[in-house]
């Protein structure tokens, strides 16, 4: 389904009233939702507002949902990952449980010495 039309009915909006929220024609909205338009950036901000999601969401270029971001999902628990990108941070993980936050830091800090 169409971003725009998805979260245009969890709003509970119709096309006509969701139009007339962001000052455009109805038409206009059925363009974004069948994908032969997309929102200036004007409407856009305003469509990212109303919806609680950012604009990249509503360009497709983020695929976290509104609902995964408020539980705390991170695009990097959306990607696929290898068994050894999950082995390395379950690794760090652990050692913030047990040896706090400073510890992880100095882990990224000798990490990026070796990019």
């Amino acid at each position: 389904m169409n971003i725009f039309r998805e979260l245009r009915k969890q709003k509970g909006l119709t096309q006509i009233e969701l139009a007339k929220m962001v000052n455009v024609q109805q038409t206009t909205v059925s363009k974004w939702e069948v994908g032969r338009a997309v929102p200036d950036y004007p409407v856009l901000l305003n469509l990212a507002e109303l919806y609680g999601v950012s604009v990249d969401y509503l360009l497709g270029r983020e695929a976290i949902t509104p609902e995964e971001l408020a539980s705390g999902v991170t695009a990097t628990k959306k990607e696929n990952i290898t068994p050894i990108e999950d082995e390395l941070l379950y690794v760090f993980r652990e050692v913030g449980k047990k040896r706090g936050e400073a510890a992880q830091r100095a882990l990224i800090e000798m990490m990026e010495k070796m990019l």
